[in-house]
């Protein structure tokens, strides 16, 4: 359950409202008796900003290169890897850990702790 600020128009004053509740309430009834609908605001300036720190903070990148590159954001860590030409691999992907397990599977059986 949510409880947030909700914006309403009446449908027959064409009022529209604010009105706090539950998200599983119903919508209060506006004064002149009609009923109240939802609707769509437009998102508050920057209301959506997503945070350009690294996280652990800044400091330098040993990979990207033969010299360490010290980097204060993510924007700049992109702009970095643009320049360079290289590519952010994530090697620990849904296949690496079913061949992690696999292996591990293999390696039980062959000892012998685990018979199948």
């Amino acid at each position: 359950m949510t409880f947030k600020e909700w914006s309403y128009e009446c449908t027959s004053c064409s009022m529209k409202q604010k009105h706090l509740h539950w998200d599983n309430q119903e919508p209060p009834t506006c004064a002149c008796g009609g009923t109240l609908e939802p609707y769509h605001v437009a998102l508050k300036k920057n209301r959506g900003i997503i945070d350009d720190q690294i996280e652990g903070g800044a400091r330098f990148f040993e990979t990207m290169g033969h010299e360490p590159v010290w980097i204060e954001s993510k924007s700049e860590w992109r702009r970095e890897m643009d320049k360079r030409q290289l590519e952010n691999v994530v090697r620990h992907d849904a296949d690496y850990y079913k061949k992690r397990f696999k292996e591990h599977d293999e390696r039980l059986r062959d000892t012998g702790e685990i018979r199948h």
